[in-house]
C-alpha cells in the first residue's frame, strides 16, 4: 500500500522536471493544501468537478432503520452528510 509520503516523492518528481525543486515536506504540505481544498469547496458548493478525472460530491442520506451489530437490537441511524466521489470515464479507463 502506498501512502502519502510515496505521492510527495512522485510530485517531487514531476515538479523536477518541470524546472521547481521542493523538499519532501513542502510536497507533502502541498498535497494536503489541494485535498483540503477540495473537501472544503465540496462541502461549500455541494459538488465539485475535475474534468477528466471525476466529481466530488457532498450527499444527504436519509435517517432509517437499522440493527446494532453488538447486540441485533434495531435501531435508528440518523440522517447525516457523505462524501462521495465518482471516477470519470478516463480514469476508469485507465484503471482497467
Amino acid at each position: 500500500m502506498l501512502k502519502k509520503k510515496d505521492l510527495a516523492k512522485h510530485l517531487q518528481g514531476v515538479l523536477s522536471k518541470k524546472g521547481n525543486k521542493v523538499n519532501l515536506d513542502e510536497a507533502i504540505e502541498l498535497i494536503d493544501d489541494v485535498l483540503n481544498g477540495i473537501v472544503k469547496l465540496t462541502k461549500e458548493n455541494g459538488k465539485l468537478q475535475l474534468y477528466s478525472f471525476g466529481n466530488f460530491e457532498v450527499k444527504e442520506r436519509k435517517e432509517r432503520n437499522g440493527r446494532s451489530p453488538a447486540t441485533g437490537e434495531t435501531m435508528i441511524i440518523p440522517a447525516h452528510n457523505v462524501f462521495t466521489f465518482k471516477a470519470a470515464k478516463r480514469v476508469k479507463d485507465i484503471v482497467r
